[in-house]
């Protein structure tokens, strides 16, 4: 596991979802839970730009 500390959290966000993306490349991630609330909001929006921008593909994580 790898724990990340910033003091901001878009910064944070954004080295989060680097990892997540990483980790999708490598096929380390197959399975995710993803939180609700406001506090994964700016992830999941990096995220949604990786994929976007065609850094990320999901069609092989299942997600719930």
């Amino acid at each position: 596991m790898r724990i990340l500390i910033e003091n901001n959290y878009k910064l944070l966000s954004k080295k989060a979802a680097e990892h997540f993306k990483n980790l999708v490349k490598k096929k380390l991630m197959k399975t995710v839970a993803f939180p609700t609330g406001n506090t994964p909001f700016l992830f999941y929006k990096e995220l949604v730009n990786l994929y976007k921008n065609g850094e990320v593909d999901f069609s092989n994580i299942t997600g719930f």
